[in-house]
């Protein structure tokens, strides 16, 4: 007999020990589940029992307690979750009782009774009429009929409600759409704001690079034009000395010319012409200047009085204290010493006497005057100045023996400036248009010449008048406002 190996008879003595073990655990574990499934059973068993005596298990799907799970949901009646179903039929048959009136079952019942005996009447006069009053069945199941009526209206209603309901569902889900539709707008406008304001930081990058080097190229400029300005400075100097050097020689020339040119403050302005030799009627009168003295038929003349003399020229920048005479005359006819004049203006109160004086600010019968005549004038007082009137002006300075000159200078004798330029107030917007705009550049121009040939007269001394003093010197205001 071959020996047996040592190894495989302890794994199989090993094996047979651990199979008893699990054998005999299993013992154990089914003997105590049976008999915990025991107690179950009988617990199952007695709940049951208990079970079927409160209600059937074929009504557990009845429509009473679909109601009463219903009922129990009702917080408003008095209902809560947490109620069963029992509590919840206590519930509504103590509600039921008290409603009657009773708070016990017998009781109700009794009066239930009572109402079918004695309160039908009374319920059916009230307006129930339709109802079966023979009992209290009856009268219950008329009800039922009532209120399967109102049921039906009540279930119309709910359709109507469900209708509604699914008309507020539409437009939810429009609204939804809608709001989905504006969501994604938000998006891509959220998008976009994202965009421009790195589009906003990438150029206000480049412009503060820009910035930087504007300022490298203001600081650059400002150093050359405070170098400029200086040599400006020392240029404006060198000008300021030469300015007072010609000065000194203007104020020595007009030392020299002013016994040769006229003054408006000098006497020979306010020089009489001639004088009135005779008035023979109001309208009428003769002057002792005739074919030798260089005279014409047309020409004008103011009349003074021969006490107070010819007055001063005055202010040429404004019309008050005009120098205005007596009267005005205008010569009709010429003779060989004397002319005829009419009277063409008389002042009120004042009386042409023999001996007045007459002036006339172009007229001398020595010499020939220098006029520089300049600007728009408004000689027919309509209150439109142009240039076609001053062609009167410069007639009558010619045709009374005035000269003419387009420059003021140390030979120049009266300036006759017209209406000073007024610059058009145009609002930026309006300047912004051409036609506006070349208004605008004229008119400064223009203001900008009649200001420079004042300033000049003003520098030489010569005399400036305005257009009324100058028509009322030569004697010609009241023609020209004919």
């Amino acid at each position: 007999m071959v020996p047996a190996n040592q190894g495989s008879r302890g794994a199989l003595v090993a094996w047979t020990v651990m199979t008893t073990i699990l054998f005999v655990a299993a013992t154990i574990f089914a003997i105590y589940f049976y008999v915990e499934a025991s107690k179950v059973a009988d617990v199952q068993r007695t709940t049951a029992e208990k079970f079927k005596n409160v209600v059937a298990e074929t009504e557990l799907t009845s429509r009473e307690v679909t109601d009463l799970e219903a009922a129990r949901s009702n917080e408003e009646l008095g209902f809560n979750s947490s109620m069963s179903l029992l509590q919840v039929a206590l519930k509504q048959r103590d509600d039921l009782a008290r409603a009657i009136g009773p708070s016990k079952y017998e009781q109700a019942i009794s009066t239930i009774n009572k109402l079918k005996t004695e309160n039908v009447q009374r319920i059916t006069t009230e307006g129930a009429a339709q109802l079966d009053t023979t009992s209290i069945e009856g009268l219950v199941n008329s009800m039922t009929d009532a209120l399967a009526s109102s049921q039906s209206e009540i279930a119309k209603l709910r359709e109507d409600l469900a209708a509604a309901q699914k008309a507020q569902e539409n437009a939810a889900r429009e609204l939804a759409i809608a709001r989905e539709a504006m969501d994604r707008q938000l998006a891509e406008v959220r998008a976009s704001a994202q965009k421009a304001m790195e589009a906003t930081a990438t150029y206000a990058s480049s412009k503060d690079e820009d910035v930087r080097r504007i300022e490298q190229t203001y600081q650059e400029q400002l150093r050359l034009a405070r170098e400029q300005q200086q040599k400006a400075e020392e240029r404006i100097a060198d000008l300021q000395r030469t300015a007072d050097q010609r000065q000194k020689e203007i104020q020595n020339l007009q030392t020299r010319l002013a016994g040769l040119r006229v003054n408006a403050a000098d006497p020979v302005v306010r020089q009489a012409d001639g004088i009135i030799v005779r008035n023979p009627s109001p309208d009428l009168v003769y002057i002792n200047l005739g074919q030798g003295d260089q005279v014409s038929p047309g020409m004008t003349f103011q009349v003074f009085d021969k006490v107070e003399g010819v007055p001063p020229p005055g202010d040429p920048e404004s019309d008050e204290n005009l120098p205005r005479g007596k009267a005005s005359i205008e010569v009709i006819r010429v003779g060989p010493t004397s002319s005829e004049a009419r009277v063409i203006r008389r002042q009120p109160g004042q009386t042409i006497t023999e001996g007045d004086l007459i002036v006339n600010l172009i007229y001398d019968r020595n010499t020939r005057y220098n006029f520089l005549v300049f600007g728009n004038f408004d000689i027919d007082r309509n209150g439109q100045a142009t240039a076609a009137e001053a062609e009167v002006i410069k007639r009558l300075v010619t045709q009374w023996g005035g000269r003419l000159t387009d420059k003021v200078n140390v030979d120049t004798d009266f300036v006759v400036l017209g209406i000073e330029p007024e610059l058009p107030e145009f609002t930026r917007e309006e300047l912004e248009e051409p036609l506006n705009l070349a208004k605008f550049e004229q008119a400064r121009a223009d203001k900008d010449a009649y200001d420079r040939i004042k300033a000049i007269a003003q520098d030489y001394s010569v005399p400036i008048l305005n257009q009324n003093r100058f028509l009322y010197f030569v004697g010609f205001y009241e023609l020209a406002r004919r």
